[in-house]
């Protein structure tokens, strides 16, 4: 798509994409059906329109892949799987399995763990090595920081209980009650006896 002249420039057809990632090296990845399949961005000048090849399946066997996402150099992929794993799979530009992040399962009743993600949706890499899940779910709303490199679980920061309620009433001033929203923040004046 040319943004500044408001046209599609090219398409290709994919059954059901759930997840497109454009690299720093002019590929495409999209993931639909189980795969990952990767499309080269050609142009034989600047200012020609530029052409997607056929795609190359990368990676097979997923279960329900959505976000794409590679690291700073491109030496890795990293592909959020839902299905029954719910993890992040890190595969080589090849398409060959390096390992999985996170506990599989998805959500589970019981004791919470932490180490088991839920939807992983959202999907970055810092400088610094560390990989950012966001996970699509609202039980609980959290973003976890994982190593990229080992897998190894870092922390995790967890969102405020928007859906079915929730809210704060001040603790030195009973009569303030709280409620955010994604909008902003709502403050209620509380009569109790009222």
């Amino acid at each position: 798509i040319d943004v500044k002249r408001n046209r599609t420039l090219g398409a290709v057809s994919v059954p059901s994409p759930k997840g497109v990632l454009l690299d720093n090296q002019g590929c495409l990845y999209v993931s639909t059906e189980g795969t990952v399949k990767r499309f080269k961005v050609k142009r034989p000048t600047p200012d020609a329109v530029p052409q997607l090849d056929d795609g190359t399946v990368i990676v097979k066997g997923l279960e329900d892949p959505r976000t794409i996402q590679t690291d700073l150099s491109n030496r890795e992929i990293y592909v959020a799987d839902w299905g029954k794993s719910h993890q992040v799979k890190v595969f080589s530009p090849e398409g060959k399995p390096r390992r999985v992040i996170g506990k599989p399962g998805g959500f589970q009743t019981g004791l919470y763990d932490e180490q088991r993600m839920h939807r992983p949706c959202g999907l970055a890499i810092d400088e610094k090595g560390q990989l950012w899940v966001a996970e699509a779910d609202w039980l609980p709303k959290r973003i976890s920081l994982w190593s990229a490199a080992s897998g190894q679980f870092l922390s995790a920061r967890y969102g405020p209980p928007h859906y079915g309620g929730g809210g704060t009433i001040d603790a030195t001033d009973k009569t303030r009650f709280f409620y955010a929203e994604f909008g902003g923040l709502l403050e209620f004046k509380l009569d109790w006896e009222k």
